[in-house]
């Protein structure tokens, strides 16, 4: 392993608080408060690329990490390469994916920004674990549009600012992505945006895209590589999504340090026109095989089967990293009533608005075979 990166300058943040009790019609406001004053790059890498959020004063290396099976070992890896952003959630691996990061962070919290689910009832406890005294981007966990516009939202957010305990909003999301992702940018209050993001979703996402840019909110492209398994292709999509203006960071987990390599080598490498048309040939060939959690089959089946989730499960359990403990928590997470039963294969209703043409009646077939042998 590559020896670790010495900073010449600590870069921290003393976050002194709102000055009073915001009014409601002001909590939609993001304002500049806790922004990096220092006008450097933390964890400034040479082979590393990094974006700003506007008014953060926030340079995020282009490449992010997941936390989602994350080790010691390799977020040390990525760190010594220059990246700077690692998001994590307290559940992930039972928690212990988040002592991981704590133990890594002992040492280098100067070198990262946080981003952290809000999935946690005790903030204190989690810091306690990542042993830090503050959050970068507290990112709320919404999948309907409804949702992301709450006011407990709000609320939430600014009694942890005030504490001084996490710094920006941010918003995660993995079904109904491209409305959650504009009802987000209608708010003015989140600076840090993480909607799926593979091929199709990219596709449908150009309008948010434009709008995000214009109103300098940032962009974490996640599960970008869903639906492509050749390695080739996986390292021009990368290529394609940096070469958007709007797309801030592309986060991704990694199963060797090989794998990482190539990315990080990718990070300054332009998409060519060759790989673009390689690109455009997969998307046509393997739509139907590849989901983009817009949520319109669940809105539309008549039993609210939770379709997108059982899909993600399926995603999980058979993607490159193989991840069943994060599959089976996935299904287990949506109740059995929301699950599929016989009827489905006669109903086939969210067939009929499917966008990607994808045959989800059978695709929940063997979702429930699958996790029959979990027993959840």
């Amino acid at each position: 392993m590559p020896e670790k990166q010495n900073l010449t300058r600590r870069d921290f943040f003393i976050q002194t608080g709102l000055a009073a009790v915001v009014a409601p019609p002001l909590l939609h406001r993001t304002s500049a408060a806790g922004a990096d004053t220092t006008g450097s790059i933390r964890n400034n890498h040479p082979s590393m690329a990094y974006r700003e959020i506007p008014g953060t004063g926030i340079h995020l290396s282009l490449l992010s990490l997941g936390g989602s099976g994350l080790k010691k070992n390799v977020a040390h890896y990525a760190i010594d390469h220059g990246i700077n952003l690692i998001h994590m959630s307290a559940s992930y691996s039972g928690g212990q994916c988040i002592a991981e990061l704590g133990s890594v962070l002992k040492s280098r919290r100067n070198q990262v920004y946080i981003a952290l689910k809000d999935n946690f009832t005790d903030i204190d406890n989690v810091l306690k674990t990542l042993q830090t005294d503050h959050i970068d981007f507290l990112m709320f966990n919404r999948h309907a549009r409804e949702e992301v516009d709450d006011s407990a939202i709000y609320e939430r957010f600014h009694h942890y600012r005030k504490a001084g305990k996490v710094r920006f909003a941010g918003l995660t999301t993995h079904n109904d992505v491209k409305a959650c992702v504009a009802k987000a940018l209608d708010t003015d209050f989140y600076k840090l945006l993480m909607p799926v993001m593979n091929q199709p979703a990219f596709d449908a996402m150009a309008r948010e895209l434009i709008t995000a840019e214009k109103k300098k909110v940032g962009i974490m492209a996640m599960k970008t590589m869903k639906g492509i398994h050749d390695q080739d292709l996986r390292l021009a999509f990368f290529k394609k999504l940096a070469s958007h203006p709007a797309v801030t960071t592309v986060i991704k987990g990694f199963s060797s340090f090989a794998e990482m390599d190539r990315f990080l080598s990718a990070v300054k490498e332009s998409l060519t026109s060759e790989e673009d048309m390689s690109l455009y040939r997969h998307a046509g060939e393997n739509r139907s095989r590849n989901c983009m959690m817009c949520g319109a089959c669940q809105r539309l089946c008549p039993r609210h089967v939770e379709i997108p989730a059982l899909l993600r499960a399926a995603h999980y359990y058979h993607a490159e990293q193989h991840r069943p403990d994060l599959a089976v928590d996935v299904f287990r997470s949506v109740p059995v009533h929301r699950r599929p039963d016989r009827t489905c294969l006669q109903c086939r209703q969210c067939e009929q608005v499917c966008p990607n043409g994808i045959s989800i009646a059978r695709e929940l077939k063997k979702i429930t075979t699958l996790f029959k042998v979990y027993r959840v």
